[in-house]
């Protein structure tokens, strides 16, 4: 058995932009170095690897998946 988990950052999804507004999803690009919202796809395909034969061997682990937020 493996545990891993992914860090995202705001994700568009129809719940998050009605609580949020378009104002926190721009703030949320500029601090990123990728300069686009992130999408739930972003997220899904980290999550899709890790629960893969291809990821069998990885365990104890954060993704950060968050457009480079964390670099900057």
């Amino acid at each position: 058995m493996t545990v891993n988990g992914v860090a995202a950052s705001l994700v568009r999804t129809a719940t998050a932009a009605e609580k949020t507004g378009e104002v926190f999803f721009e703030q949320t690009v500029r601090t990123q170095n990728i300069k686009r919202v992130q999408m739930p796809a972003d997220v899904s395909g980290v999550v899709a690897f890790l629960a893969s034969d291809d990821a069998a061997f990885i365990t104890g682990q954060i993704v950060v998946a968050d457009g480079g937020s964390t670099r900057r």
